[in-house]
């Protein structure tokens, strides 16, 4: 299922990605959504890895918040390239 602009609860960052064709995605369980500010705190945490950091040329380590708003920050600009999915827990939005 697909969030359409119309149903009142999508955030300007998933209208932004519907704009340029990245679908807001949503299951019975999950919701892929581009990334925003509220993820920051997960970002971090989950990108602070060093055995993921080695083997990806791009992300720096160690992670900080900063790290994490400028990437969302290029995600909102579309300057990453495509579409990018921040995968929560559609209950949870985590």
């Amino acid at each position: 299922m697909v969030l359409e602009k119309t149903r009142g609860h999508a955030t300007e960052s998933e209208l932004h990605a519907l704009a340029l064709g990245c679908p807001v995605v949503e299951t019975e369980r999950l919701l892929l959504r581009p990334p925003h500010e509220d993820d920051v705190d997960d970002l971090v945490r989950f990108a602070n890895n060093y055995e993921i950091a080695r083997m990806l040329s791009s992300m720096p380590h160690p992670y900080f918040a900063e790290d994490a708003r400028e990437f969302i920050e290029r995600v909102r600009k579309a300057s990453a390239g495509g579409c990018v999915y921040a995968i929560t827990d559609k209950r949870t939005a985590r």
